[in-house]
């Protein structure tokens, strides 16, 4: 099955749940891709296979909260928050909630940051801590709990 070139792709689960291997794929496939989020052009490509990368990209957060469901929002814009925006500007896109087991998504996590940083230096990933540990796991929950939440009147907008 091909699909139609007017038609986004968005992978909107968090880093290190296969985003690379959705890349790779797709890109072989032919699609136009980008697996950076932080340079995202929307108009450009058709997949978007780092969706999770979004607290990167800043965005007013009045222009993101759509006010039509009791989400959890903060002062600061949350990933949900700019998923909403995607969604408002491509509504028929396809949504892929892509994950993978939480212990081996934070040890992908931990691992991924320990391989980027000098030997002796901290990342956004390390060292490994608890407080760390415990804010990923409450995020990821409250952010896949709002994506369910936002697509149970939807249900097939979203795989």
């Amino acid at each position: 099955m091909t699909i139609p070139k007017n038609i986004k792709i968005f992978f909107i689960g968090y880093n290190k749940t296969a985003t690379t291997s959705i890349h790779t794929l797709f890109s072989s496939l032919g699609y136009e891709c980008t697996h950076n989020a932080v340079k995202w052009e929307l108009e450009k490509f058709q997949v978007f296979s780092d969706t999770g990368s979004v607290p990167f990209i800043k965005f007013d957060k009045s222009n993101i909260y759509n006010g039509n469901g009791n989400y959890d929002t903060q002062n600061e814009v949350t990933d949900f928050e700019v998923f909403i925006k995607l969604y408002n500007q491509y509504p028929d896109a396809i949504y892929i909630l892509n994950t993978r087991s939480l212990k081996n998504w934070l040890i992908s996590r931990y691992k991924h940051g320990y391989s980027r940083v000098p030997s002796g230096t901290r990342n956004w990933a390390w060292p490994i801590n608890e407080k760390l540990t415990i804010k990923w796991i409450h995020d990821r929950e409250k952010y896949f709990n709002n994506i369910v939440k936002f697509f149970s009147n939807k249900i097939e907008k979203l795989i």
